[in-house]
């Protein structure tokens, strides 16, 4: 059994019902937790794709899940603060991974 890739996301605006369901359907990849500046907004989202964490700071979610992918569900204007906050912390990757051999299968998804 191939293990499955670690997927947080951010946002639960309108527009992330569509990126959600899309990654329901890859097999491959485990939603493991949701952040959103409103936790209320994050639950049914949470409840309905079996997701167990919801958090409101990006970074705390980063540093406790460590995941392979984060999918940036938000207005454009956020997404350049979000991937590049990292570049001054320990790890200095935005997509924090122990496991890099997994970024050729992120690729092939």
């Amino acid at each position: 059994m191939v293990e499955k890739l670690k997927l947080v996301t951010t946002g639960a605006g309108y527009f992330s019902q569509f990126q959600y369901e899309a990654w329901s359907r890859i097999g491959e990849v485990e939603l493991v937790a949701i952040c959103n500046r409103h936790i209320e907004t994050a639950k049914p989202i949470a409840e309905k794709y079996g997701v167990a964490n919801i958090y409101t700071d990006i970074e705390e979610m980063l540093d406790a899940e460590a995941p392979d992918i984060i999918d940036i569900i938000t207005p454009p204007v956020t997404h350049a603060p979000y991937c590049t906050f990292r570049l001054s912390a320990r790890n200095p990757s935005p997509l924090p991974s122990n496991r890099p051999r997994h970024w050729l299968r992120i690729w092939k998804l």
